[in-house]
């Protein structure tokens, strides 16, 4: 009540300056004592009041010190909460907060060394946060599995040589189509909740990597995105269950039965119109080591592989994949993510191609390969998920339907020519 009363009279220009130094003294000595009851809500709703009255006045030392004020009461706040949650929320915002305070007054504090410190408070509460999640499991029945899993084994079987089975292999299930996935998350039923909170996604370590947010007429202009989220998810779901049940069954009955050895991939790949001819090797290594399930090894040669190769189809077809810098004229390369947001991406790459692309290699909902690889944060369980396998069999995939394309894109001139 009493900043209601104290805004309305702002509000009219009744207050003076000897007026607001006897408000400041009471709102100090309210702050003080909600602080020593721990009541940081009520503290903050008072010393928000003064940080912006302080700036208006030009009071800049005042202005800065109430503002780490406030970033302490988060810091405070967080300390003594028990639950994991809330203390990564809580840090979140303390963080935050101490980032507005000006450079000028950050150095008088050494508030980076704060920031620092709770960088790590706050990475700390989200693994503990995963710790904290309750396991849900679900038994969903799935009679058909046992058959997918039969017409698997059956499909790559008695061929009459290593490499057709690895083509029978290539060619086991179809990619996933964008259209049809993007359409069925949009006619799916809504949860009553959903609408109605946030969703925080943490990745495998405790990072807080995206937040799906309720539903808000202003968001209205992102339902787009937010219907490719959802379809990533459902692709990445999909995956798990294609993974498990078709892709390596199919993988342990073809080591069972041929001979497979590097030799083919060396070869398979060096004839592929779409490997740059300086990297048919790393493409080889990569396939023939998710042969011998070393599925780690594996995402990590063609991960970064594909950046190079959408790289290089994109300077190609003229796209420019460098930014310059303005000052000194040095070239950097763009990351994948840009270069697959890129418009051109979407008139130069197949549509599903591109969908596939985003969802496991860059996209925040999806595993994120290209990003997790390139900094390092895949450890040795999760450089060997089904996301991962699923890629690497993608990749085998993309080179055969490179070889087919090309194929047929020769017979065709062919038949004109003649």
């Amino acid at each position: 009540m009493k900043i209601w009363l104290t805004e309305l009279l702002e509000d009219y220009q009744l207050i003076e300056s000897t007026e607001f130094e006897r408000i400041e003294e009471e709102f100090n000595s309210l702050i003080n004592d909600f602080l020593c009851h721990d009541k940081f809500y009520e503290a903050r709703f008072y010393l928000e009041f003064l940080s912006k009255k302080y700036y208006q006045l030009k009071r800049n030392d005042d202005w800065g010190k109430a503002l780490i004020t406030i970033a302490k009461t988060w810091e405070d706040e967080a300390s003594i909460r028990e639950q994991a949650l809330v203390k990564a929320s809580l840090y979140e915002n303390a963080i935050q907060a101490y980032w507005k305070v000006p450079n000028s007054v950050k150095s008088k504090f050494n508030i980076h060394a704060k920031l620092s410190e709770l960088k790590v408070l706050h990475r700390e509460a989200g693994k503990q946060t995963l710790a904290e999640m309750v396991t849900t499991k679900v038994n969903v029945p799935f009679p058909e599995r046992d058959q997918w899993t039969a017409s698997a084994i059956e499909y790559v079987s008695g061929k009459d040589s290593a490499e057709t089975a690895i083509l029978y292999f290539a060619h086991l299930v179809d990619g996933f189509d964008k259209s049809r996935l993007v359409e069925s998350e949009n006619n799916a039923p809504r949860s009553v909740t959903s609408p109605l909170f946030n969703t925080i996604r943490f990745s495998h370590d405790g990072r807080k990597i995206a937040v799906d947010k309720a539903f808000d007429e202003v968001e209205l202009d992102k339902h787009d995105d937010r219907l490719l989220s959802k379809a990533v998810e459902a692709a990445v779901q999909m995956a798990d269950i294609i993974v498990c049940s078709d892709l390596l069954p199919a993988l342990d009955e073809l080591n069972l039965q041929y001979n497979i050895n590097l030799s083919m991939f060396e070869s398979l790949c060096s004839v592929s119109p779409v490997i740059p001819s300086k990297r048919s090797k790393l493409f080889a290594k990569g396939l023939y080591f998710g042969f011998q399930r070393d599925f780690t090894t594996a995402i990590h040669l063609l991960a970064p592989q594909w950046e190079h190769l959408v790289r290089d189809i994109l300077n190609e077809s003229g796209v420019s994949t460098t930014t310059i810098d303005t000052k000194d004229g040095i070239a950097t390369e763009c990351g994948l993510s840009t270069l697959l947001s890129k418009p051109e991406s979407e008139e130069i790459f197949d549509e599903n191609l591109l969908f596939e692309m985003k969802a496991f290699l860059t996209h925040p909902h999806g595993p994120n390969l290209r990003n997790n690889i390139a900094h390092g944060l895949l450890d040795d369980d999760y450089s060997s998920t089904a996301s991962c396998v699923y890629w690497w069999w993608r990749t085998l995939r993309f080179v055969y339907t490179s070889l087919f394309l090309s194929s047929q894109s020769d017979s065709k001139s062919e038949t004109s020519t003649n």
